[in-house]
């Protein structure tokens, strides 16, 4: 992967020089002496030119020391380290075995903790186009930015808005803004290498970068690049025990040993667990077109009454013995001692290999009229590739193998391969198999690229006291996820062969038959665009009022999203399977896999936004100064309507130590395209009580099911209410305190119902002489009706006979309101001059005190509904058979810590300097695993660990070689402190907000040129 990342680096530099010389070549001839400067000032919060919002907003700025400090590799170490910023909800290291997960090199926003759809990302000012990929967050698909786009190297700071700024700055700022400002002003060249290792682990991260700045045409023309090779060598999940432990109750304390949710282990084992019985062939009828058969041996049953058996290890239990050599069949479930533990050595990849490539260019020039023409340019590319354990057949996916099947052990009268003295006919009897892991098929690999590219172009300048602003742009970004996977089809034509040619899926783990033959390469592209152009016109000085001069901003925005998903045509519908002796239809030919169509959508959105900046007061008694910033903002979407938002927010300043300041703001966030646009997705799920079925038959209480997913056209913005309120302190030059309260309040919040809701619904219903049409059945068969007649008999219902369930249909709608508040806290200290150099100290940390979700008003009249004790004994349901596990308080839940800090330091000393940091995630509960002792939930641990390094700046070597270098060793993790144990079988730990690095080394060199 370096070779093919060096090539890749040397092409996008080409490109990156290309585009420069082109945007110089056109602005050849300019005179005018370059812009001074950019004042340092924060311009977050505002869109009036030259307005500094210091300190009257709730915005934290992570500048160039605090980016030292934390030892930042990649965006995620910065994300980390910012107390707002919750879980990484899609990250690097948080990979899925289904190409419906989004995967790869990305790394996602999500402040306040509200998801990666509810933060805008910026850089330089302006929108990112979003990630082509999403995945599914309590049903419903998340889009996001990927700020592994942004490079790191050429970051001069980071802004956080920590308010909602949907009057400002549109959809999508429900809980904030961040903005990445990148230096365009550098002159110079720079080279800078880093090499780091995760310690006792087999990840390492070479990272090169590149930064340039050049003035040209007599300082009118600034051009400035910046361009990084990242590399890494991954980690396996043997690598940590947390993930490699198979049962992770061994890690827990003794009070979880009977919980199984912990467990990292699979009934899907090379052993394989099977079925006898017949094929129907009359698939429709039920569920599987497939009746199950007991077989016996000399007179006694070698499987269950369903005809199930499994293999296993010859004397292990009372199995009889097989035709495989060392192997008995054992009828009845997997012992947990047998089960397949699918995060053993070797078997996936905790961290995956990873290259990646961004190229930035900005170019400023000044023309003789006095406007500036200024432009930016940028690539980026990745390539991740991963594994996982191999390839497997479920019971969902009801793979029959024929009787006449060479190797069937219950196949014909006179097979070499049929059991001696069994009772089946002379036609033998069809094998459903229920859970077989091939691992003769070898890894499931997993090739992940993403890329975008981005163009932009504008001008700026001056009338009188009115700074004008307007440009145009372009993003394209695209996410092609290429893995290997199983065909059912040709995975049926192996295994239903009559000579010794057929693959045996009944030789337990012998691992030597050559699979390839149904293995394929199986690939998904999905795109995403964003053209645009915006306009505006701003002045501090409109008019002047007795307290001072009131600034003003106005400004027009229009902008094109497009997405589109293209899926291979094993995995749109196109390529098929019907199972020749069941009749069953398949809508994918991929083994475990449902159909998804391919999908596409687009929106124009055009908007107007105002801004005022009014002074109240000023230099009055308690009243240093008043001001206010009033602003508002229209949109109009092609797709979803018109919406017209405010903000109102005060700053008083009571003298030069105190400032008050509060905001008052409401936001909305547009459904994504894919939620509006999407087509019927059909998802399966192994196992699933039919509650009806269940309670009125005895039947269906476990069965595999599908649900189908359909975009809605009719749905409506997510609608905010934000307040904040705080107060900022400075009793000296050195000390800074910043204490804010915040509150974000959703309506219309985007979901679905959820598959038990609807099941329990449809039980309602039917009570009630109806029914719901999202539950699809198929006809009652005679069994089902009798049963039907004894129930009704019994609970004195009038129950309409159902048949077994087929699908269960679902769509998104506007959904739970939610409110969320908290507090933040922030003290910089500052000693620029000491007599030991400068020191810089930052803290910053941010409380959760509520987070509670409400239940629409059709959970609620749901939940009403079977909350009587008559109805609950009928038909055994109660609340917690439905998906209100989401209502109420969710705080300190299921990755939601109430608290988060971090702290950094750095010092510098002529040529000397070291920083330090630290960051702080609180204990917070992992509701999926409970006591067996009260049933509450397994608490995971509070997460501390700290960073720092130190440097030495050549400033006047007598060696040319080192003039203007840099060395710093740094060590990230100093104490070697482990991630948590979150016992989720996947990984152990999570990945949102604790690093699995581990103790880790690096050594930065940088060479100024």
């Amino acid at each position: 992967m370096v070779i093919k990342n060096i090539a890749k680096l040397m092409k996008i530099r080409q490109i990156g020089i290309h585009t420069s010389i082109l945007f110089t070549s056109i602005l050849v001839g300019g005179g005018v002496s370059a812009q001074s400067d950019i004042e340092e000032i924060v311009v977050i919060g505002s869109q009036i030119t030259g307005l500094s919002t210091t300190g009257a907003l709730p915005v934290t700025v992570v500048g160039q020391d605090e980016l030292d400090a934390i030892g930042v590799s990649n965006t995620e170490d910065l994300l980390r380290a910012i107390p707002q910023i919750g879980e990484i909800q899609f990250n690097s290291d948080e990979t899925g075995t289904s190409s419906n997960n989004v995967r790869g090199d990305i790394a996602s926003l999500n402040l306040r903790g509200l998801g990666a759809d509810a933060t805008l990302s910026l850089v330089n000012g302006r929108r990112l186009v979003t990630h082509p990929g999403s995945t599914t967050v309590n049903g419903v698909p998340i889009h996001f930015v990927n700020l592994n786009a942004v490079p790191s190297l050429g970051l001069d700071r980071v802004e956080v808005l920590l308010d909602g700024a949907a009057a400002l700055y549109g959809s999508d700022a429900i809980s904030g803004v961040v903005n990445s400002v990148l230096d365009t002003d550098y002159e110079g060249f720079k080279v800078q290498l880093r090499h780091g290792f995760s310690q006792g682990t087999t990840l390492d991260e070479t990272t090169l970068k590149l930064q340039g700045g050049w003035a040209l045409n007599n300082g009118a023309t600034n051009v400035t690049m910046f361009a990084s090779l990242f590399d890494r060598t991954g980690m396996d999940c043997s690598e940590r025990e947390y993930c490699v432990t198979p049962d992770k109750r061994d890690l827990l304390p003794a009070e979880f040993a009977d919980d199984t949710s912990a467990l990292a282990l699979s009934t899907l084992t090379p052993l394989g667990n099977y079925r006898a019985g017949v094929a129907t062939g009359d698939f429709g009828a039920s569920s599987a077109g497939f009746t199950r058969t007991e077989v016996s041996q000399n007179g006694s049953a070698i499987t269950s009454s369903s005809g199930q058996f499994h293999f296993e290890p010859t004397g292990y239990s009372s199995g009889v013995p097989s035709n495989n050599t060392g192997l008995d069949l054992d009828s009845g479930s997997v012992p947990v001692p047998l089960r397949y533990a699918f995060n053993g050595p070797g078997l996936k990849a905790l961290v995956p290999d990873t290259g990646r490539n961004n190229i930035f260019t900005t170019i400023t020039h000044e023309l003789d009229s006095g406007m500036e023409f200024f432009g930016e340019f940028s690539y980026y590319d990745a390539e991740t590739e991963t594994y996982f354990a191999p390839h497997v057949v479920s019971g969902s996916n009801n793979m029959i193998v024929p009787a006449a099947s060479y190797w069937n052990p219950f196949g014909p009268t006179g097979s070499v391969n049929r059991l001696a003295n069994i009772d089946a006919p002379a036609e033998g009897y069809d094998m459903d198999i229920e859970g077989l892991r091939l691992v003769d098929s070898g890894l499931r690999t997993v090739t992940v690229d993403n890329s975008s590219i981005r163009f932009l172009a504008g001008l700026r300048g001056q009338v009188g006291d009115w700074d004008w602003e307007g440009a145009a742009y372009r993003s394209d970004a695209e996410s092609v996820d290429s893995s290997r996977q199983m065909s059912r089809s040709l995975f049926y034509d192996a295994v239903s062969r009559t000579d010794a040619t057929a693959y045996n899926p009944f030789d337990g783990d012998t691992m030597d038959q050559d699979a390839s033959e149904f293995i394929v390469d199986v690939n998904r592209s999905i795109e995403t665009s964003l053209t645009g152009a915006d306009f505006k016109i701003s002045t501090p000085n409109l008019f002047d009022l007795p307290a001072g001069t009131v600034g003003a901003a106005v400004g027009t925005e229009f902008r094109q999203e497009e997405w589109s998903d293209d899926r291979d045509e094993r995995l749109d519908g196109t390529d098929t399977f019907t199972n020749p002796i069941t009749g069953e239809f398949f809508s994918s030919s991929i083994m475990g896999v449902s159909a998804t169509p391919d999908s596409s959508g687009d929106r124009d959105v055009f908007s107007a936004y105002a801004e005022l900046a009014v002074p109240l007061l000023a230099d009055a008694p308690l009243v240093q100064s008043l001001d206010a910033q009033v602003a508002a903002r229209y949109e109009s979407y092609s797709d979803v309507g018109d919406i017209l938002k405010p903000k109102v927010a005060l700053a008083w300043t009571v003298n030069d130590m105190l400032l008050i300041r509060t905001a008052w703001s409401e936001g909305f966030r547009a459904p994504n395209l894919e939620t509006i646009n999407q087509s019927v997705v059909s998802r399966f799920s192994n196992s699933q009580e039919d509650f009806l079925a269940c309670s009125v038959t005895g039947e269906g209480c476990s069965v595999p099911i599908t649900t189908q997913t359909l975009g809605n056209p009719d749905l409506q913005p997510e609608e905010s209410e934000n307040i904040t309120f705080g107060v900022v302190l400075t009793p000296t030059d050195w000390l800074d305190l910043t204490l804010d309260f915040w509150s974000i309040e959703q309506t219309g919040v985007v979901g679905v119902f959820g598959r038990d809701s609807t099941l329990v619904e449809d039980i309602v219903l039917r009570s009630r002489g109806s029914s719901s049409d999202r539950v699809v059945r198929f006809d009652a068969t005679a069994a089902d009706i009798a049963a039907t007649d004894a129930f009704n008999l019994a609970t004195g219902r009038n129950i309409a006979a159902v048949g077994e369930l087929q699908y269960v249909e679902q769509t998104f709608e506007n959904l739970s309101p939610r409110k969320i508040e908290g507090y933040d806290f922030t003290a910089g200290f500052s000693f620029p001059d000491t007599s030991i150099g400068s020191v810089n100290v930052k803290f910053n940390a941010a409380y959760l005190s509520k987070f509670e979700q409400e239940g629409s008003a059709r959970t609620a009249a749901l939940l009403d509904a079977i909350s009587d004790a008559a109805f609950q004994a009928d038909f055994g349901v109660d609340a917690s058979d439905t998906d209100s596990d989401l209502v109420g308080s969710l705080i300190q839940q299921n990755r939601n810590p109430r608290m988060r800090a971090s702290l950094t330091g750095t010092w510098r000393n002529e040529n000397w300097g070291a920083g330090v940091s630290g960051n702080y995630v609180s204990e917070f509960d992992d509701t999926d695993v409970t006591s067996n002792v009260d049933g509450s939930p397994y608490e995971v641990e509070e997460f501390l660990r700290f960073n720092g390094y130190v440097q030495y700046q050549f400033e006047d070597s007598s060696i040319d070689a080192l003039q203007d270098t840099r060395f710093r060793l740094g060590v990230n993790n100093l104490f070697d402190r482990e991630a948590s144990l979150y016992p989720d079988p996947s990984t152990g730990y999570s990945s949102g907000l604790h690093s699995n690095r581990g103790r880790y080394v690096y050594l930065d060199i940088q060479k100024d040129f």
